[in-house]
């Protein structure tokens, strides 16, 4: 029996009595609707659905779905629209978005100027934006000017002058901003991200092509071309994090102590989005730019925390150090069960080329950084590397040592995002699966939470943060406080000031935030099939630092009574002392230093700091 489904913008449209159950493909939001005696779903009985895409079914019934105009529907103060895919996938998106763009005038005034994309239903009537969350721009912001450029779009534009205005452009790039727009209609809350902001400094109009522009065409060869031509720079710094995606974990504080201490250093991160604030004597360039290619041939020291650009072909005289991105609670490389002489995967976890590729990546390291002992093994035999391994401690953790900014980080956050003071604040943060399923072609990693369920819960705020694999595919409009998506945080880090509690799984933020001392909770419905696929260094059952839940109810009922904590005294102490063996809050320092040392790294041997 085939069912035909139709959405416009009056509902859903199906045979009256038809329930249709609706599944979101991100977490696992389920709900079930029926058509009224009209044959209509109205916008109204549709409150539960959340940004992203969803399956429609019905029991016993094929559907067939189609739609001939978007369907808007409200939540709180946010505006959605409604369309299907090609292959009969229902898309949630916001109906309207904002871009901020900033540009330096002269040294003390800025351009902001914001453009607001959405329905012509939402944006016909703007009248005024008022800034929401951002407490250094002026209030004077109110006074912006429209201009209307098409039916969907307004641009706003306003100058501010201030000695500060770098704070003030740090605090839109970094952060997310809520901006209420007041129409004829009522107040409308949009956001935007760091992905939705563009920065613009003064400089050479050349300079900024240079550092902006890919040439994919031509890459390896102008790669090639500077390697071969131009000479090394002594006192350059190149730094890269999570492929470029953000300005970040260990390389960033290693990157702040050398802009601190080093005064003649030339400083140079290769970022997707150029615009991120840093220190003076900073270049930004984007991955595959010109910029990016001469520095990342002629950098004397080149830093990162997972791979470089394809083709990177490390110099004599280079020095390259790797901090990676976490201790191994979860095998890695060739622990994962690949028998790369035989080039076969076990387990169906990973394509058998990658780890090849990786081993050559690997083979360029001069220094490796690890936290623990039980790291320095597992990167052994996982990768097999034979340089000099610095058992320092992780960098990205010396912050979580001082008192003062863990205090003051604590409560500009919980500011940020409005958070009550009587709320207990869970973060939120899972790795992702090499077996994850894909959607539309996108990998996507299923959250196992119900976002209904997290909407009842009182006194109790999560924030998510995602794999930066799969980051920004929850959204959590029209749930704050209770539920906020903070995938677009720079450093996963900085929230742990914030936070109360971790939920996560088998992630390598797990081993940082126990330097905190705060409750972990595992939350692994999949641990079963996990442990058969991939496994892990540590015996979460029985060693782990906090209990291990597998429903959601258990989740919720770990979070609402902490009563449990004192029971994990002395497995959390230990958990402790294994993974914070080398942590003590001096570990840039001592990874700066063994760099900077012109002594040869060691082949097959290791460097121990205590």
């Amino acid at each position: 029996m085939t069912v035909s489904v139709h959405i416009d913008d009056a509902g859903i449209h199906a045979p009256s009595g038809t329930n249709l159950h609706f599944a979101h493909q991100h977490t696992l939001t389920q709900f079930d609707v029926t058509a009224d005696e009209a044959g209509v779903i109205s916008p109204e009985n549709l409150i539960h659905l959340a940004v992203g895409l969803w399956t429609i079914t019905s029991s016993g019934s094929e559907l067939e779905i189609t739609h001939r105009s978007p369907l808007k529907f409200r939540k709180g103060h946010h505006d959605f629209e409604i369309t299907v895919t090609k292959d009969g996938l229902l898309k949630v998106s916001a109906a309207a978005n904002v871009k901020i763009y900033a540009r330096a005038l002269s040294q003390d005034k800025v351009s902001l100027r914001f453009v607001i994309v959405g329905l012509s239903q939402t944006v016909n009537a703007i009248t005024a934006l008022k800034q929401n969350g951002i407490s250094a721009l002026p209030n004077s912001i109110d006074g912006v000017t429209w201009a209307r450029t098409n039916s969907r779009t307004w641009t706003g534009e306003v100058t501010i002058a201030s000695t500060h205005h770098n704070q003030t452009v740090s605090e839109i790039l970094n952060r997310i901003c809520d901006l209420t727009i007041t129409t004829d209609a009522g107040e409308f809350t949009i956001a935007t991200s760091i992905a939705g902001t563009r920065y613009r400094p003064q400089e050479n109009p050349i300079a900024w092509v240079l550092r902006s522009r890919k040439v994919p065409r031509y890459s390896s060869t102008v790669y090639r071309t500077m390697r071969a031509l131009l000479p090394i720079r002594k006192n350059t710094y190149f730094f890269q994090s999570y492929l470029a995606r953000s300005l970040s974990c260990s390389p960033r504080a290693m990157y702040d102590y050398i802009a601190k201490t080093q005064p003649n250093a030339r400083l140079v991160w290769s970022l997707n989005d150029i615009n991120v604030p840093v220190h003076e004597r900073t270049s930004t360039v984007r991955p595959g730019s010109i910029a990016h290619y001469y520095y990342l041939a002629t950098a004397k020291y080149v830093v990162s925390n997972t791979g470089l650009a394809d083709g990177f072909d490390k110099r004599k005289g280079q020095i390259h150090l790797q901090t990676w991105h976490g201790s191994t609670l979860k095998r890695i490389g060739r622990d994962k069960g690949i028998d790369d002489s035989q080039r076969k995967i076990r387990g169906g976890v990973q394509d058998p080329k990658s780890l090849t590729g990786f081993a050559r990546r690997v083979s360029m390291w001069d220094f490796l950084l690890v936290a623990n002992s039980l790291s320095a093994e597992s990167h052994l035999t996982a990768w097999r590397f034979d340089g000099e391994m610095l058992h320092t401690g992780y960098p990205r953790n010396d912050s979580l040592f001082d008192p003062e900014w863990n205090r003051t980080q604590r409560e500009s956050v919980r500011r940020q995002y409005n958070i009550p003071d009587d709320h207990t604040v869970a973060l939120w943060a899972p790795t992702w699966r090499d077996d994850a399923p894909t959607v539309n072609g996108r990998l996507v990693y299923q959250l196992p939470i119900s976002l209904i369920d997290v909407a009842k819960t009182s006194k109790l705020t999560i924030l998510a943060k995602m794999h930066y694999k799969v980051s920004n595919l929850i959204d959590d409009s029209g749930l704050r406080p209770t539920f906020i998506n903070v995938s677009d945080w720079n450093d996963v880090n900085d929230l742990f000031p914030a936070s109360d509690v971790l939920i996560s799984d088998f992630s390598g933020t797990i081993p940082d935030y126990a330097n905190t001392g705060k409750p972990i909770v595992f939350y692994i419905p999949d641990y079963d099939e996990y442990m058969e696929t991939r496994g892990t260094y540590f015996d979460i059952p029985t060693q782990g630092p906090g209990p291990l839940v597998r429903t959601e109810n258990d989740l919720f009922a770990a979070l609402t009574d902490l009563s449990w904590v004192a029971q994990y005294e002395s497995k959390y102490a230990h958990f402790r002392e294994v993974y914070g063996e080398y942590d003590d809050g001096h570990a840039t320092q001592r990874a700066v230093e063994r760099m900077l040392d012109p002594t040869p790294a060691r082949r097959n041997g290791k460097t121990t700091f205590k």
